[in-house]
């Protein structure tokens, strides 16, 4: 469970080895369980479980409590990113129980893994994509501590493009 003044902050690792950082920090704690955080400028409604909010309402669900090896679940997420929309239709796996080092200390996490398909519904000749997760989730920072994934497209026109996304918990301050 959180409290509020709960906070993280996270280093985003660019391409080129730059890293970028943001710090979340928990504004309030609702009677239904869901959690404000404030993500840079913008504060934003978290599930119990601290997954967000895909597009239409539904729940993001990158972490299942509790967690235990061997876990398994699949998920369609609907989302948008002017000019884009489309969807993600994922299988997730717990696959370990594992040290895992990041920039704020080792932890012990679930290694979750997120596999399947991103699909382009903004353009007339569709596009879908690979998609290509790792979380790391570890109990003791109630949060994921680590990231790396990405998804790369097979556009209409025959170019192959490519997302890659990398973080790690640089800081946490959470109570006991």
């Amino acid at each position: 469970m959180v409290r509020v003044g709960d906070s993280w902050t996270y280093d985003s690792v660019q391409p080129d080895g730059s890293r970028t950082s943001r710090t979340e920090t928990v504004l309030a704690v609702h009677t239904d369980g869901t959690v404000t955080i404030q993500r840079g400028r913008r504060a934003q409604r978290l599930s119990p479980a601290l997954n967000i909010y895909d597009a239409k309402g539904a729940e993001l669900p990158q972490v299942l409590l509790p967690l235990a090896v061997g876990q398994r679940w699949e998920n369609t997420e609907y989302w948008f990113s002017a000019p884009y929309h489309g969807e993600n239709r994922l299988t997730y796996k717990v696959v370990a129980l594992e040290q895992v080092q990041v920039p704020a200390g080792t932890y012990e996490a679930f290694r979750i893994t997120a596999e399947g398909w991103q699909v382009l519904r903004s353009h007339p000749a569709g596009s879908q994509g690979r998609v290509e997760q790792t979380y790391w989730y570890a109990p003791a920072a109630r949060r994921i501590v680590k990231f790396t994934g990405f998804v790369r497209w097979s556009t209409p026109w025959d170019r192959n493009e490519a997302w890659t996304g990398n973080f790690e918990l640089r800081s946490a301050s959470v109570s006991p």
